[in-house]
């Protein structure tokens, strides 16, 4: 093999150097890559798998957030629709208290008319009585002798009406 320019004993060093370099590579750089891949391929799929957990627990909580929303939302007019109608209660009730009120005080004031019709009916019946005396005595005072315009006087009186009812037209 001289003659192709290969030297054996060259070439056995070699081929023995590189024995030594599979196993020295195989055994201290093959196998901890090997075992870092392996480790690296493990976290891997532990993200994966956190990854889909997460996206699960978050469809689930989107879920729940929708139904507690809805929730809400039928709460929300319940008591929107219990507030109206308290506030239907509460305007009824003041209603009747503004009608009783006005009741009360239409009353008042037709016991007030009532009280100041008879008032002025009272002030006119003294006044009619004074102008009725002031005209008998200026009318009769030429005509009569003073007894008897007494007479006639009392004689008016006596036969004149105690109560005068001035409503009748």
């Amino acid at each position: 093999m001289q003659s192709l320019g290969i030297d054996v004993k060259l070439l056995i060093a070699q081929v023995i150097n590189f024995a030594l370099f599979l196993i020295i590579f195989h055994r201290f750089i093959s196998k901890p890559f090997l075992r870092f891949l392996d480790k690296e391929k493990k976290k891997e799929e532990e993200i994966k798998k956190a990854h889909e957990k997460a996206l699960k627990l978050e469809e689930d909580l989107a879920k729940k957030e929708q139904l507690l929303q809805q929730t809400l939302k039928k709460e929300r007019e319940k008591v929107i629709e219990k507030a109206k109608k308290d506030a239907e209660l509460v305007k009824e009730q003041i209603l009747e208290e503004a009608r009783g009120q006005a009741k009360k005080i239409l009353e008042k004031t037709q016991k007030q008319i009532e009280q100041e019709r008879e008032i002025v009916y009272s002030q006119a019946k003294e006044k009619i009585n004074e102008l009725s005396f002031y005209l008998i005595n200026t009318a009769l005072r030429d005509i009569l002798t003073d007894d008897l315009r007494k007479k006639i006087t009392q004689q008016i009186l006596k036969n004149s009406p105690k109560n005068i009812n001035f409503n009748e037209n």
